[in-house]
């Protein structure tokens, strides 16, 4: 589900994960679920990561050990919360500008029926400048975020249903 207001956009799933896994899947293992066409990588790419500290970067790597930043960290609290500046501009090119990118929150909540909320909150939209309101509706669409948390919670659900092995 995915809703908007002014510049901002909230997007949210529920998922049968623990919240351990839940925020560990987003966080930790990134490249494993992000989209590849939604990558400047595409199938080439080599590594997708969040550097897990403040200021830590959001990065991928790509052919010929490449490295493109597109976000820094902003806040976290494993395994509930983590915010981090969205750096690509309308046009899908990176923007090295923190003034000039907007926000991503996403928290994770365990539920009274043990499922986990993960609530996407995107906001800022208009540091993008003037083309925004087309990038927040683009990000708004079922082919935005809807689309990344879906291929999210797929690959979230099948890990969290594969068997553990137990190190004695």
């Amino acid at each position: 589900m995915t809703t908007a207001i002014d510049s901002t956009i909230f997007s949210e799933i529920v998922t049968t994960a623990s919240i351990e896994d839940s925020f560990s899947i987003f966080v930790d293992h990134l490249q494993d679920w992000w989209p590849r066409e939604y990558t400047w990588s595409q199938e080439s790419l080599k590594k997708m990561s969040i550097a897990l500290y403040i200021n830590g970067h959001c990065f991928e790597t790509g052919p010929n050990d490449f490295r493109c930043v597109w976000g820094r960290v902003l806040e976290f609290e494993r395994p509930i919360h983590i915010a981090f500046s969205w750096q690509i501009n309308p046009a899908r090119v990176p923007v090295p500008d923190p003034e000039k990118a907007s926000k991503v929150t996403v928290s994770f909540k365990t539920l009274e029926n043990k499922t986990v909320r993960v609530r996407l909150i995107h906001s800022s939209f208009d540091k993008h400048g003037t083309d925004w309101e087309q990038y927040a509706q683009a990000m708004n669409s079922e082919k935005g975020w809807a689309f990344i948390l879906e291929k999210y919670r797929s690959y979230l659900e099948s890990y969290s249903s594969r068997p553990r092995k137990i190190i004695q």
